[in-house]
């Protein structure tokens, strides 16, 4: 009974969240629309409420790799929907995320992404994938920095699995900076194809940034770099897992 309570009460004061953050972001869009720094808080408060209903606690590693100045994308592992809210409230700067589309057609949610500049994915249709990735370019080169999650979906197991060729796409063509980014804890939290929620602590961690092959580079060249961003966030991952264990659950 327990479970459901904090089931039932996190979705609640989830909703509850969503709406009105939501609601605020299109005027808060009108009152700064080519900066969208009013925006951009509201995106982060978003984030960080709904992630803090599950995430009992939250620790984040090394924010200081992150690159000042520069085109950015992040590289994330994703096992959980909490993933989202997480570095949503947590990444520094003017963020956006690579999402499949059906997620822009949730109320409000999808309004609050789109003016955020997040991009919508379409995975049954070549073209518009490509003027996706055309999109994605721009929205570099105007100074946001994009959330990729490289596996494609999420991890039913929590393991880190195999990174798509075409996440290379955007940074290559970009000339962004790749971070590799390590979430660790959220799979505990809500498994993907479960509505449960079980609250407990959560780590991410930023890695050193690398510069990614270009966009003519080889098959070759291209798999041994995403492997290499793959490593770096399974073995960091795994030291963050360890240092969870120590913490007590609620």
């Amino acid at each position: 009974m327990g479970r459901w309570r904090i089931t039932i009460g996190g979705w609640v004061a989830g909703i509850i969240i969503n709406s009105i953050l939501c609601l605020l972001g299109f005027p808060l869009w009108l009152l700064d629309p080519f900066r969208g720094r009013l925006l951009n808080l509201v995106h982060r408060t978003w984030g960080y409420s709904i992630a803090r209903l599950g995430c009992s606690l939250i620790t984040v590693e090394g924010r200081s790799n992150i690159p000042a100045a520069g085109p950015v994308a992040f590289f994330a592992n994703h096992a959980s929907a909490f993933d989202i809210y997480l570095l949503a409230g947590v990444t520094p700067g003017h963020c956006a995320f690579l999402a499949k589309r059906e997620v822009f057609y949730v109320p409000l949610v999808g309004l609050l992404m789109w003016l955020q500049g997040c991009i919508p994915i379409h995975r049954k249709n070549p073209r518009r994938a490509l003027k996706s990735v055309a999109t994605a370019v721009k929205r570099l080169h105007r100074g946001i920095r994009l959330i990729i999650f490289p596996e494609g979906t999420r991890s039913a197991s929590g393991d880190v699995r195999p990174f798509k060729s075409g996440s290379l796409r955007i940074p290559s063509r970009g000339n962004a900076a790749v971070v590799p980014v390590s979430i660790a804890g959220t799979h505990r939290i809500m498994r993907k194809g479960s509505m449960l929620l079980f609250r407990g602590p959560v780590a991410v961690a930023y890695g050193r940034p690398h510069r990614p092959p270009p966009a003519n580079a080889g098959p070759a060249e291209k798999a041994a770099f995403l492997e290499t961003i793959r490593g770096e966030i399974t073995a960091t991952k795994h030291r963050l897992e360890a240092m969870l264990d120590t913490h007590p659950v609620p």
